[in-house]
């Protein structure tokens, strides 16, 4: 079936054929002639990913090479989950530092490579990370990146897949101004 097809069954069966499909997409991108190592921030869809990768890899008798960025803020700093799921799966992450310093330095950087200005702070974290990866000599990286989008993981994609819906009912843009107040009036990107 079409990735983009809405899909009803049983649970069951939803949930096993997603998971076929996670790792088949895991396993395809690890066909590749150089080394592939995992992004790994604690998170649900990153460990997910980092654990099917290293689980194919031990089969063919390699280990993964995980990344996790460190930010320094107590309420950001996922490194303890990482670490937690590192040790599951077998890895010792690359740790790599993220504080307002290193955000700071990487912005002309990271503009230059976004080719338009960031206002995301996480872009910079991401960008550093990547970075480690290339100076770490590896070319290919698996993330989770896109899992949350699909699978409205964060407050703010739930709400976007919400006015998705009242937009095709033509009744998005009463409630955005009812949730928004003033700055609903304006046509919010979702």
């Amino acid at each position: 079936p079409d990735m983009g097809q809405e899909r009803t069954g049983p649970l069951e069966v939803l949930t096993q054929e997603l998971g076929q499909r996670i790792q088949r997409a895991v396993d395809l991108r690890l066909r590749a002639d150089v080394p592939v190592v995992s992004y790994l921030s604690g998170g649900v869809d990153s460990s997910l990913v980092a654990c099917l990768a290293a689980e194919s890899l031990k089969a063919r008798g390699k280990k993964l090479e995980t990344f996790t960025i460190r930010i320094r803020h107590p309420k950001l700093d996922e490194t303890d989950r990482a670490l937690t799921t590192a040790r599951q799966i077998g890895t010792q992450p690359h740790i790599v530092e993220c504080g307002e310093e290193e955000i700071g330095a990487s912005y002309p950087d990271l503009v230059i490579a976004s080719e338009t200005a960031v206002i995301d702070t996480s872009s910079a974290a991401l960008y550093r990370l990547a970075r480690a990866v290339r100076e770490a000599g590896y070319k290919v990286a698996l993330t989770g990146e896109g899992a949350d989008e699909a699978l409205a993981g964060y407050p703010w994609h739930k709400a976007a897949k919400a006015f998705g819906i009242l937009d095709r009912l033509g009744l998005a843009d009463r409630w955005r101004q009812r949730f928004t107040g003033r700055a609903g009036r304006h046509r919010l990107p979702w």
